[in-house]
């Protein structure tokens, strides 16, 4: 099996009997609404594609993991001259790709869902589907040609992997997200300090899952692929340049793995955009013609941005026509739609204030208890979360050339918020679809129903917790203890006190931790309810040694 990396989150993996294409993310206009842009540059690969989609001689089939841009490239997918291919898209609940492409010109279509294998000429595929709301995401498994190559993208399935490789065996390579890819911190209002803290906490927690996933899969190559984009639009560009962020480099990711697994013999090497990996060999054949490195990485994007200049200019052009006042009205009327899906308003405590520029004028207040949304001259609250975007911005979002989502990743925002706590249905509020947010707060409520717990050992004392994190439902048993007292989830990395009753560090949401010592003194006397009912779920599920 031969693996071309196309960059981004983009691979060709072909044997003399099959061609896969995965996230091909080639399109020079980039991905939300042109705020980010592949690093390095790989647009001159979209002639690959279309010289692998004519080959007559081998089956060929399309992969795409999930909505987001940069991997869903609709303008590349409807450039495309040869269709004689397999469209693969996942299934999920939500039915936009399903619409989309229901008319799409190809040789097949199929909707695939959680662990849907298809056969392939020597071998077979295997897919993988998170379908939890907040996040929807698959990963793909290739086995063809004598080799394993398990694709898991931006796909947080860490708590799967284990039983992926009991059930399909030996991961030759391994490819995955390692970069940052959230507005948090990157569009707060923090001081420098702060914001570089937050940041270098969360780059290296990723760092850490993608450490501990290698470790569970064990594969021969690891790829550090999905990230991250650069920034050329001038509001933006500054985001390539910071010291500390979320979007370290290939290069950092390969430096932690050569230190954290260095009792380990996986190779990681840094791939450009055209380079080819031999899966049996593990060797790495470099077509790439420039080399982007950070000895030039400012140079080089100093040359992308210019190649771009009169393209964000006319843009800047169209953007002074938005009509403020009329957005806001109908940014009102979108506000009180969503708030009337919030089926779990009540629970937020904290006034959200919607403001469009970054002048004092008028804005919108959601009061989520009184579940009303009402124009206000400033700010007066104590407790509040406050977001600003670019009137011509949130157009797009109220003309829906963007989803909420998408306006999210556009980065084009200010957020603050006191106390700086996170807000899981406030953040869903603002990132979901109206359509979506029912579904939410049905899964926020199931979630809280589970029952099923396990047992875990922290300083010395044994913990009953609830086995599935109220986050999306992650499990549990699969993470590790941080620091000997914090249970994390491996697929967020979450993290739960389990000397705190397993309350999370960072909201207030709880996994519900009874310490199995302290029930058993206070049932020899009176149990309450609650250690009864803990104790009467118990499952024999162990948590796995990963300290």
């Amino acid at each position: 099996m031969n693996i071309t990396y196309l960059g981004h989150a983009g691979f060709i993996a072909e044997t003399n009997d099959v061609v896969v294409i995965m996230d091909p993310w080639l399109s020079p206009t980039g991905a939300f609404d042109a705020s980010w842009f592949q690093l390095p540059r790989n647009h001159h690969l979209a002639s690959l594609v279309y010289e692998k989609l004519q080959d007559p001689r081998r089956p060929i089939f399309l992969y795409i993991s999930h909505e987001h841009q940069d991997h869903l490239d609709i303008e590349f997918l409807n450039s495309l001259p040869a269709r004689r291919f397999t469209l693969l898209l996942p299934a999920f609940s939500r039915s936009v790709l399903m619409s989309r492409f229901s008319d799409y010109a190809c040789e097949e279509l199929i909707f695939f869902h959680h662990k849907q294998m298809i056969q392939i000429p020597g071998g077979f595929l295997k897919f993988y589907v998170d379908d939890s709301q907040l996040n929807r995401d698959s990963a793909i498994l290739i086995k063809a040609g004598g080799n394993a190559f398990l694709n898991l993208n931006d796909c947080k399935l860490f708590d799967t992997l284990a039983e992926i490789v009991q059930e399909e065996g030996p991961i030759k390579v391994f490819a995955c997200q390692f970069s940052g890819a959230t507005w948090h911190p990157t569009c707060y209002d923090y001081p420098v300090d702060k914001y570089e803290t937050y940041s270098k906490k969360k780059y290296l927690a990723k760092f850490e899952s993608v450490a501990k996933a290698i470790e569970v899969i064990r594969p021969d190559v690891y790829i550090p692929s999905a990230g991250p984009p650069c920034f050329l639009d001038p509001m933006l560009f500054h985001l390539n340049h910071q010291h500390v962020n979320i979007f370290p480099r290939a290069n950092k990711i390969i430096q932690y793995l050569d230190q954290r697994l260095r009792n380990t013999s996986v190779f990681a090497p840094e791939m450009m955009p055209g380079d080819v990996l031999n899966a049996s060999s593990c060797r790495v054949i470099s077509f790439a013609e420039r080399r982007f490195d950070e000895m030039t990485a400012e140079a080089y994007l100093a040359e992308y941005a210019a190649s771009y200049s009169k393209y964000f200019e006319e843009r800047l052009s169209l953007h002074g026509r938005a009509n403020e006042e009329q957005n806001l009205e109908a940014l009102r009327g979108e506000l009180e739609i969503k708030l009337r899906r919030l089926s779990l308003a009540d629970r937020v405590t904290s006034p959200l204030y919607f403001r469009l520029g970054e002048e004092a004028k008028p804005m919108l207040r959601v009061d989520f208890g009184r579940r009303v949304v009402e124009y206000v001259s400033g700010n007066n609250d104590s407790k509040y979360y406050e977001i600003s975007a670019p009137a011509w911005q949130i157009a797009k979002v109220l003309n829906h050339e963007l989803t909420w989502e998408e306006f999210a990743l556009t980065f084009r925002l200010r957020l603050k918020r006191d106390p700086d706590v996170y807000d899981p249905i406030l953040h869903a509020f603002l990132v979901m679809e109206a359509e979506d947010l029912g579904g939410y707060c049905d899964l926020l409520l199931q979630l809280e129903a589970q029952e099923e717990r396990f047992i875990v050992e922290a300083e010395g004392r044994k913990f009953s917790v609830r086995r599935y994190c109220p986050h999306q439902g992650g499990d549990l048993s699969c993470g590790w203890i941080d620091q000997g007292r914090f249970l994390t989830c491996p697929r967020h990395r979450w993290q739960f006190d389990l000397l705190s009753g397993g309350q999370c560090t960072t909201n207030a949401m709880s996994v519900q931790a009874v310490c199995l010592e302290v029930a058993a003194e206070e049932s020899s006397t009176s149990c309450p309810s609650e250690i009864e009912a803990d104790l009467r779920h118990e499952v024999s599920v162990q948590s796995p040694d990963r300290t």
